[in-house]
């Protein structure tokens, strides 16, 4: 007598083992071999985790009113920006409750990119908005082609 048996159990055995192995495999993914991220292009982020970047492009904005270096970074998060967009963001954000301590830096910073803008040539402002305020911007020009619509990045900035 042979003691082999039959395979009507064989089905049991591999659930089990893809069970555990998938447990497994989640608790190393989470704990030994966790995916980092590192140098991601702010362009590539989800529209919510844009405006919480752009908020502390603001809040950076407030603390050093260094508008290049606000521009560049604008630069790197909006695709060819121009001050629709920025207004059109602004608005989400001010809409937003999460962002409720943060309106008046991103109000602020709209407004001086508004006046940037318009220093190196880009589009006119909306005139039915409110008018810049606050100190005047140092203009940097920029020498990229089709630049028009974008925000000019100063050297050093």
């Amino acid at each position: 007598m042979s003691m082999v048996k039959s395979g009507r159990g064989s089905k049991l055995y591999l659930l089990t083992g893809l069970t555990i192995g998938f447990i497994l495999a989640y608790i190393a993914s989470c704990t030994v071999l966790p995916l980092e991220y590192y140098d991601i292009n702010p362009a590539s982020l989800h529209r919510d985790l844009k405006k919480d970047y752009f908020v502390l492009i603001a809040d950076a904005f407030s603390s050093n009113a260094d508008i290049g270096r606000a521009a560049a970074r604008v630069n790197a998060l909006l695709e060819k920006p121009d001050i629709n967009d920025l207004r059109i963001l602004q608005f989400e954000i001010e809409s937003d409750s999460r962002y409720f301590a943060s309106a008046e830096s991103v109000r602020d910073l709209v407004n001086h990119l508004d006046v940037y803008l318009q220093a190196i040539g880009g589009e006119p402002s909306n005139p039915a908005l409110p008018p810049a305020s606050g100190a005047p911007v140092e203009v940097f020009p920029t020498d990229a082609p089709g630049s028009d619509f974008m925000i000019g990045i100063p050297d050093g900035g």
